[in-house]
C-alpha cells in the first residue's frame, strides 16, 4: 500500500511516500515544494499530489500544535467502554472549549493491574472542517487527520533509545514562521508548545542590521550564515563577530522559549532535560547547536528523520533530514501497530466514511441482485452439505458403538457416550485390554525359549575334533513351564576338556549362541583312572534367538 504524508508548512509543503506491506515499510520518495506567493499551502499540496506518478491508497496530514491540545490521563479501569465514558467525563473540565464544538480521539499508551494510561488529542471541529475543505478543494481527501505531537512521539521512539527517554528530551522543530517545542518522556509527549518564532525572524534581523532586502538577507543566511559560541568567537574577525551578533539578535527569542519550555518540563516531570533534538531548515545554521549547548548545558543533536528510520540503511543529506521530520513522522503513524493506535480527529460528521451516504443504490441494483443469488445458492449448498454430514456422522457413531460392544463386551449407554466423547480415554482402554490379552496368551502358550532347543543348537555347534564332557547346563526354563518374559535371559554351561588348547576354540564357537559370552577361570582336575590330565571350564552369557533355532 502506498501511504502519502503531507506536512503543510508556511514556507514549503513537504511529503513522504511510504510503501507498506505486512508491518514493514520502505521509503519510496520524498518531496518538497515552495509555497508560491499568493498561494496557500493546500494549493501547493494539490499541485504536488497531482504530479505524483501513482495515486496513494492512504493520505495522512497533521494539524499544527497551535490548533490542538492533548492530555495524558491515568484511568483506574481496563474496560474499553468504561474508558470511553471516563474520557468524556474528564474532558468536560479539561478541554478549553465546549465539548459539543470539539472532536477528540484517544490512544492507549499502556495498561497494567492499576488501570490504563491514555493519550487524548482534541481540537475544535471547525479547525478540522476548514483543513478538509481547503484540501478537498484541491482534490485531496485525507484518511487520517492527526496531531504533530503524536507523530513526533512515534519518530522519537524510533530514533531515541528507551534508556535515554528515562529522562525527558526536547524536540525543537524550527519552522519559517512558527516553531514547535515538544518534551518527550518515557515514550510519549508531556508538553508541546507552538511558539511565534521562525527562521524568518533571524533573516529580518540580518536585513535590519545591514539595511538589505529580505531576499538578499535570506540568501546570505542560507549560504554563509553562522553564529559564534564563546570558544570560536575569540578567534573570529570583527566582521565575523558583527555578522554573528546580527543573526544572534534574531535568535534570542528562540533561546528564551527553549529555556521556558525546559522549566515547564521540569515542573511537570520533576526531572532535568537530558538532551535537545533539532530539526527544520534553521537547525542547519552553523554554530547553532554549540550555542544551545553552551547556554543550556545540554547536548544537542540533529533529528535525522529519514536516515534514522530508513530500513534499507540509506543515508540522506543533512538538508533532507532537517526538512522532512514532520512528514516522515506522519507517514510512520500508518506503519505496523502505530496504524491502529494513531488518534484520528476525522470523526463523527467529519469522518471520511460519511461520504458514502450519498451513493445512489439504484446503480447497484443488478450487482446486489446477483450477489444475493450467489449468497442464496451458497446458503442452500451449505445447508445440504451440513445435512449429509450429520447423517454420515450418525452412521459412523453407530458403527463405532457396535465395534465397542464387540471389543469390550456389554457396555452401558453412558459408557459408550463417555468413550465417544473422549477419544483419549478410549485409546487407553483399548491399549489396556490388548495388554491383558497378550499377558494371558503368554501364560498359556508353550515357552518359545526351550532349553532343549538351545542344547540341540549347542551340540551342532561343537565339532567332533573337540572332545568335551558337559557337566553343567543352565539355560531357560523347564519344558512345559509358563513363559515369563520378565525373567532374566541368562545361560551358562560347563565342560571338561582333555586339551587346554580347545578352550579358545570353544569360546569362539559359543560366541554365536551366547551374546556377551564370558569365560570363567579354568580349573585343572586330578588325573583320572586312565592317568590323563583334564581341565574344567565354564562359560556364561545371554542366549540369542538363533541359539534356540529361531
Amino acid at each position: 500500500m502506498r501511504v502519502l504524508s503531507i506536512d503543510l508548512g508556511s514556507w514549503s509543503v513537504k511529503a513522504v511516500e511510504l510503501d507498506t506491506s505486512f508491518g514493514r515499510y520502505e521509503i519510496h520518495d520524498y518531496h518538497e515544494e515552495r509555497v508560491r506567493e499568493g498561494q496557500t499551502p493546500a494549493q501547493t499540496a494539490g499541485r504536488m499530489v497531482r504530479a505524483l506518478s501513482r495515486a496513494p491508497e492512504a493520505i495522512v496530514v497533521g494539524l499544527p500544535q497551535g490548533k490542538v491540545t492533548f492530555r495524558n490521563l491515568h484511568l483506574p479501569t481496563r474496560d474499553r467502554r468504561e474508558i470511553q465514558n471516563a474520557i468524556a467525563f474528564e474532558l468536560e473540565d479539561e478541554l478549553p472549549f465546549e465539548t459539543d464544538d470539539s472532536v477528540f480521539d484517544h490512544s492507549i499508551l499502556s495498561q497494567g493491574s492499576d488501570g490504563t494510561h491514555v493519550h487524548i488529542a482534541g481540537t475544535l471541529k471547525r479547525h478540522v472542517a476548514e483543513l478538509l475543505a481547503e484540501l478537498q478543494e484541491e482534490g485531496i481527501d485525507p484518511d487520517v487527520v492527526t496531531t504533530e505531537a503524536w507523530a513526533i512521539r512515534g519518530l522519537i521512539n524510533r530514533i531515541v533509545d528507551k534508556g535515554v527517554q528515562e529522562s525527558p528530551v526536547m524536540v525543537a522543530c524550527l519552522g519559517d514562521a512558527h516553531s514547535t517545542l515538544q518534551v518527550h518522556w518515557k515514550g510519549f509527549p508531556v508538553l508541546s508548545r507552538r511558539v511565534s518564532w521562525g527562521g524568518k525572524q533571524a533573516t529580518e534581523a540580518l536585513a535590519r542590521h545591514y539595511g538589505i532586502p529580505r531576499e538578499e538577507a535570506e540568501n546570505a543566511k542560507i549560504q554563509s550564515g553562522f553564529i559564534l559560541a564563546s570558544e570560536p568567537r575569540g578567534r573570529a574577525t570583527p566582521d565575523q563577530i558583527e555578522f554573528s551578533d546580527a543573526l544572534m539578535e534574531g535568535l534570542k527569542p528562540l533561546f528564551t522559549e527553549i529555556r521556558q519550555t525546559a522549566l515547564s518540563a521540569r515542573n511537570l516531570t520533576q526531572m532535568e532535560l537530558k538532551s535537545i533534538f533539532l530539526c527544520g531548515g534553521t537547525s542547519l545554521l552553523p554554530g547553532l547547536r554549540s550555542v544551545l549547548e553552551e547556554q543550556n548545558q545540554l547536548p544537542s543533536y540533529p533529528a535525522q528523520a529519514l536516515s534514522a528510520v530508513s530500513l534499507s540503511g540509506l543515508s540522506y543529506s543533512e538538508e533532507t533530514d532537517a526538512s522532512q521530520p514532520i512528514a516522515a513522522a506522519l507517514a510512520l503513524t500508518q506503519v505496523g501497530q502505530e496504524r491502529g493506535k494513531t488518534p484520528n480527529l476525522r470523526r463523527g460528521e467529519l469522518s471520511k466514511a460519511g461520504a458514502s451516504q450519498g451513493i445512489d443504490f439504484k446503480t447497484l441494483r443488478k450487482p446486489l441482485i446477483a450477489a444475493g443469488s450467489v449468497a442464496a445458492s451458497l446458503f442452500l449448498s451449505l445447508a445440504f452439505q451440513s445435512s449429509v454430514y450429520d447423517s454420515r456422522m450418525e452412521e459412523l457413531d453407530l458403527q463405532v458403538e457396535r465395534s465397542l460392544k464387540t471389543f469390550f463386551g456389554p457396555l452401558s449407554a453412558s459408557a459408550v457416550r463417555t468413550y465417544l466423547s473422549n477419544p483419549e480415554r478410549l485409546k487407553r482402554a483399548v491399549r489396556s485390554e490388548l495388554e491383558k490379552e497378550r499377558e494371558i496368551s503368554a501364560l498359556f502358550n508353550e515357552n518359545p525359549h526351550s532349553p532343549l532347543d538351545f542344547l540341540n543348537s549347542l551340540s551342532g555347534a561343537v565339532p567332533k575334533d573337540i572332545v568335551v564332557d558337559m557337566v553343567s547346563f543352565t539355560v531357560g526354563a523347564a519344558p512345559g513351564t509358563p513363559y515369563d518374559r520378565s525373567a532374566a535371559e541368562r545361560g551358562g554351561v560347563s565342560f571338561v576338556l582333555e586339551s587346554k588348547e580347545s578352550e579358545e576354540r570353544l569360546e569362539r564357537l559359543l560366541g554365536g549362541l551366547l551374546a556377551g559370552v564370558r569365560k570363567e577361570e579354568s580349573a585343572t582336575l586330578p588325573p583320572g583312572q586312565d592317568g590323563k590330565q583334564r581341565f574344567k571350564v565354564s562359560f556364561s552369557g545371554t542366549p540369542t534367538e538363533s541359539s534356540y533355532g529361531k
